[in-house]
C-alpha cells in the first residue's frame, strides 16, 4: 500500500518528467532557429593560456569585421560563437599562477569577459536580421570590451586594435 510520503515522491517525479517533456519542444525550436548556421559547428578546443585566448578573440573579431565589410552578416554567428566561448574561458585562464596576469586585474577581466560573451546573442540577432548598422555597433562594443582583456595579456598577443577593428 502507498503511503503519503511515497505518493509525494511519485507526484514530484511525474511533475519533473512532465516539465522535461514540455521543455524539449522549446529547445528544439531554438536549435531549429539557428540550424542553417549552427549545424556542423564544433566546439573549439579551449585555449591553453590567457594569451592564447586573447589571440583567438583578436583573430575572430577581425574575421567578424571582414564579414561585416563584405556584407556577409549571416556568417557572423560562427565567429561570434568562438569569441563567446573563448571569452568565457578567460577568467579561469587569467587566474592561473603562470598566466602572467596580475591577480588584481582578475575582477576587471572577469567583468569584461562576461560582458563580451554576453554580446553574442545581440550580434547574432542583429546580424541574422541583416541590420548592418546595428551589427557594426555591437561589433564596436565587442572591440571595446576586448581592449580591456587585451591590455592584461603578455606582449605578443596580437596586433594593435586600430589595425584590424576599424568600424
Amino acid at each position: 500500500m502507498f503511503t503519503f510520503r511515497h505518493d509525494s515522491f511519485l507526484l514530484v517525479g511525474m511533475t519533473a518528467a512532465l516539465g522535461l517533456c514540455l521543455a524539449s519542444p522549446v529547445r528544439a525550436e531554438e536549435h531549429e532557429e539557428h540550424g542553417e548556421h549552427g549545424e556542423g559547428e564544433k566546439a573549439a578546443k579551449p585555449p591553453a593560456s590567457y594569451a592564447e585566448g586573447v589571440k583567438r578573440i583578436d583573430h575572430h573579431l577581425h574575421e567578424i569585421a571582414e564579414l561585416i565589410e563584405g556584407n556577409k552578416l549571416a556568417d557572423v554567428h560562427r565567429e561570434a560563437a568562438v569569441v563567446r566561448d573563448t571569452a568565457k574561458a578567460l577568467p579561469g585562464l587569467a587566474a592561473k599562477k603562470d598566466s602572467g596576469v596580475a591577480q588584481k586585474a582578475l575582477p576587471e577581466i572577469t567583468k569584461a569577459a562576461k560582458a563580451l560573451a554576453d554580446t553574442f546573442s545581440k550580434i547574432d540577432e542583429v546580424a541574422d536580421a541583416g541590420k548592418m548598422e546595428e551589427t557594426k555597433k555591437v561589433h564596436a562594443q565587442m572591440n571595446e570590451l576586448f581592449a580591456t582583456l587585451q591590455k592584461h595579456a603578455k606582449e605578443g598577443t596580437g596586433h594593435k586594435m586600430e589595425e584590424h577593428h576599424k568600424d
